[in-house]
């Protein structure tokens, strides 16, 4: 079952209640976080974070973060440092975000 779901401009994201993430929609900048830039047509689990137990997730308009109990993930375009690491780059696959606490 779900436990959480999020969409973007132009891709969406859900945690299921067993911690999985599955992502689909357009695929630029690696928002999906499949190692690629493919658009994804259906759900599709994100298979770097298989055994990680995700809690939520957050789409915004090019990326994507996964919250655990203790780390955070960005996947996708670094705009405006929206997704937590000091660099205005991309990352196709989830990203561990360095947490100040």
């Amino acid at each position: 079952s779900i436990s959480f779901i999020s969409a973007g401009e132009s891709h969406s994201a859900v945690v299921c209640s067993s911690g999985n993430v599955y992502t689909w929609g357009k695929g630029s900048d690696g928002r999906t976080g499949h190692g690629n830039t493919s658009h994804k047509y259906l759900p599709t689990m994100v298979s770097a974070l298989k055994g990680v137990k995700a809690l939520f997730c957050a789409c915004n308009s090019r990326g994507t973060v996964v919250v655990t109990e203790s780390k955070m993930y960005g996947m996708g375009y670094n705009n405006e440092y929206s997704l937590g690491w000091n660099s205005l780059s991309t990352s196709t696959n989830p990203r561990i975000v360095p947490l100040p606490f």
